[in-house]
This record gives structure tokens, C-alpha cells and sequence, in this order.
């Protein structure tokens, strides 16, 4: 899933589906759910057209602000699985639910919340930390047992069991982030109350309070040296940098984005038709309190991995770990050049720079260093 495709749906309206199947409702930590009408079905077909259809006048459920589809849903499992792995396996089997919550035991006080402001008027906030977690649960959920994803009116996304139970699954994981972590407990509670085909997992309480306080230790005794290679793991590499230029190239297919040195005027022209306007007016960079400011962030955030992917493929340059984050090197004796992508796409939107004048301010130091290695190879 790329940068902006868990927020772009977010500004999307239409119809809503009048569709309904009756079932018992359940928040995931009780088992006293009444009988309500009030799902709007399951099934893979499923969208969110029209969020202003879930949650009620002063509430916004997380659970239809995580995705708008099954694919959205399955994704962000996906997101999970290949950034979580340290924690134990993450290959959809229902023994690898033991370290989603000892992730969630290491990271769920480090969970930020974004704030969406809804076209209806209403506010609505979710924590990615909380919500891919519990689409990777779903998904475990759903591949072993009878489990399906569906729609509700109160809750948004939810699970459903043997299409008669509903329950609040991110609802009930948000709301973890503030106590014990959830997954075990909540496979166990499932397997109890419906009748699943499954044994028990049982809580170890012990190994998630270690796991809490190992990421809890005071600052006199972090191993700075794996504390900083830990950071260096979490954070995007060069193979990630690929993909979001990838995303910004696939999202604006009608632009020549193919690479090259001369396509930097056509990411020009991307900003210029679609992100200098009056919408994003307003919207800051880094900015979660509203959609333009989150858009225009993830969307510099391509831009700025598409730009670096132009310099390693038309240079001798690549993406290098640093202390101050991935940048791009150019390989010299003479001098320690490095390009820092993002800052530049910073600079593109706050400053009215533009990427094509950004390489040209580099094209000097890049002939330079490219008659240096073909005199060092003769």
C-alpha cells in the first residue's frame, strides 16, 4: 500500500448501499451483544462510498477511516507483515498472533492518531499503529476460521462470525492502546464464545510485561549502538524509497514520469496542476489535522523518493543510511556528497523551488564526479 492510499479514500463521497442483514452485535471485549440490524453486509465486493452512512452525529467510528475495501484491509495486513517480522513469524498462522501482541505491548505508547476532518462535518481520528495490527488479526481470523470482514453502520469495518455475530474490532483495539494488548485474548474470547474449531492461545502476561519494559529502560541504560540500528531497521530503506516512487509515478500516469532526467519537469508539473491550488492553500507539511496537509505530506514524500530514484538511475549515485536518515551519495574522493530527497521536495512546496532546477544546481557537481571515476578507471 503506498503512502497516500490509506488517507486518499478518505475524501471520496457517493452513495451509500441500503443493503442490510440482521446479526448480533458484539464490542469485541463483551459477549452480550443485541440482536440489531444494522450490518451492512459482507463479503469481498464491499466499499465505503459514503462515510457520513457509519458512526452517528458526534462519533466517527476508526473502523471505516482505515480503508475502503477488503484490498485496503488486506494491505494494511500485508504493511504488518513485512515491517513486524522481529516480533515473531508473520506468515498468517494463528501461533503468530503471540507476537502481534508483543509488538503492540513495545509500540502502543508511541501510537500517533490522524485527525480527519470529514466532508460532512463530523471528526474522525485512527492510529495506524492500532489498525494494522488488527487487519493482520482479521486477516489471521479470516484464513482459519469463520471469520469474514463486513461493514456496519456503528462500527464501520468489523468482524464477522458465521454470519451472525458482528464484533468491534477496531473499536476494541484502539481503545487497547491505553491497556493490555488485545489479540490473544480476543482469538481465545472467539474461540470460547463461537464455537470456533481452535485451541487456546492463553495470555502470557509475563513475557509481554518484559517485552513492555524492554522498551520502556531508562536512558542510562540504552545500548545506544542497537538502539540506533533498531531505528535504522523500522525506517525506510532504499527498496521502500522504490516503491513510493513507484506509487507517485503510478498515481499521475497521465504525466511523462518515466525516470529520466527530463521527466523532473513533469513532477513540476504535477505540483503545479494539482497540489498549488486553493484546497491546499492551507495544508502544512507534516501536518495530521486535516486531509490537505496529510495528502500533500505523503505526496512530497513520493515526489521526494521519485526524485532520488532519478539520481540513482541516471547517476553513479545511490541511497545510503546516515545518522540524520536515507540519503543519496555520490561516490567521490574529493568530497562527501550527499542529496537529502525529501528536504528537497520540502523545499519544492514551502519555497517555490522546483525539481528540475534542484537537478540543475546539481548537474555541476554530477559531471564533476563522473569525469573523477572515468579518469580513476583509465
Amino acid at each position: 500500500m503506498g503512502l497516500l492510499d490509506s488517507v486518499l479514500g478518505l475524501l471520496s463521497g457517493g452513495q451509500s448501499d441500503e443493503s442490510t442483514s440482521a446479526g448480533r452485535r458484539e464490542n469485541a471485549e463483551t459477549a452480550d451483544g443485541g440482536d440489531r440490524s444494522n450490518s451492512a453486509g459482507g463479503g469481498r465486493d464491499q466499499v465505503i462510498d459514503d462515510r457520513s452512512e457509519f458512526g452517528d452525529a458526534d462519533h466517527v467510528p476508526p473502523g471505516c477511516l482505515v480503508g475502503d475495501s477488503v484490498d485496503d484491509l488486506e494491505e494494511m495486513a500485508e504493511d504488518y507483515a513485512d515491517s513486524w517480522a522481529e516480533f515473531g513469524p508473520t506468515d498468517y498462522s494463528v501461533e503468530s498472533i503471540r507476537g502481534v501482541d508483543e509488538m503492540f505491548a513495545t509500540q502502543q505508547d508511541r501510537a500517533n492518531w490522524l485527525t480527519i476532518d470529514l466532508d460532512d462535518g463530523r471528526t474522525g481520528s485512527f492510529a495506524p499503529m492500532a489498525a494494522q495490527p488488527a487487519c493482520y488479526f482479521g486477516a489471521v481470523m479470516v484464513r482459519h476460521y469463520d471469520a469474514e470482514w463486513v461493514l456496519d453502520r456503528d462500527y464501520g469495518w468489523a468482524l464477522g462470525f458465521k454470519g451472525e455475530t458482528i464484533v468491534n474490532l477496531f473499536g476494541t483495539v484502539h481503545g487497547a492502546l491505553d491497556g493490555d494488548p488485545p489479540f490473544v485474548r480476543l482469538h481465545d474470547t472467539f474461540v470460547a464464545n463461537y464455537d470456533l474449531d481452535g485451541e487456546f492461545l492463553d495470555p502470557d502476561g509475563e513475557r509481554l510485561e518484559e517485552r513492555r519494559q524492554d522498551s520502556g529502560v531508562g536512558p542510562d541504560d540504552v545500548d545506544d549502538e542497537e538502539l540506533e540500528g533498531d531505528a535504522q531497521q523500522s525506517a525506510p530503506g532504499p527498496a521502500e524509497m522504490e516503491g513510493f516512487a513507484d506509487d507517485f509515478a503510478g498515481r499521475h500516469s497521465g504525466y511523462d514520469l518515466d525516470y529520466s532526467i527530463d521527466s523532473l519537469s513533469a513532477v513540476d508539473a504535477v505540483f503545479d496542476d494539482k497540489f498549488r491550488s486553493e484546497e491546499f492553500a492551507d495544508a502544512e507539511l507534516g501536518g495530521t489535522d486535516d486531509e490537505a496537509s496529510i495528502v500533500l505530506t505523503a505526496a512530497a514524500s513520493e515526489a521526494g523518493a521519485y526524485f532520488g530514484e532519478v539520481l540513482t538511475r541516471n547517476t553513479d549515485a545511490e541511497w545510503n543510511r546516515h545518522d540524520d536518515g536515507l540519503k543519496i551519495e555520490f561516490p567521490t574522493a574529493e568530497a562527501d556528497v550527499r542529496v537529502d530527497p525529501i528536504a528537497t521536495a520540502s523545499s519544492v512546496i514551502d519555497d517555490g523551488d522546483s525539481f528540475a532546477a534542484s537537478f540543475d544546481d546539481l548537474r555541476e557537481t554530477v559531471d564533476a564526479i563522473e569525469t573523477e571515476l572515468t579518469e580513476s578507471d583509465a
